[in-house]
């Protein structure tokens, strides 16, 4: 369980550094939605468009939810076959949904 001190952490302003962070910490190459748009692109531009994600980010913490255009770009996995719960290996065990 989160004790006062997690708490307090957990409910701190987020700062554009570690929106920042995040982007420079993210595997480099990959494509993290479905639009094709790797993070390279977000760092590039993060001047331009780092408030907006920030606001988003926000405004997610706020309200309690994701907004529809970002939750549309969420993937699910499900199993392809029946695993014990505690012994799911590997991504190729799993349908993208």
């Amino acid at each position: 369980m989160f004790n006062d001190s997690d708490n307090q952490t957990l409910g701190r302003p987020i700062l554009m550094k570690e929106i920042g962070g995040v982007m420079q910490s993210s595997a480099k190459d990959k494509s993290p939605s479905p639009d094709g748009w790797d993070v390279e692109l977000f760092i590039h531009f993060k001047e331009l468009i780092g408030h907006a994600i920030l606001a988003v980010t926000k405004e997610s913490r706020t309200k309690g939810f994701i907004p529809g255009a970002i939750n549309a770009t969420f993937i699910a996995l499900i199993p392809k076959k029946e695993h014990d719960s505690y012994n799911i290996c590997g991504i190729q065990a799993h349908f993208p949904l």
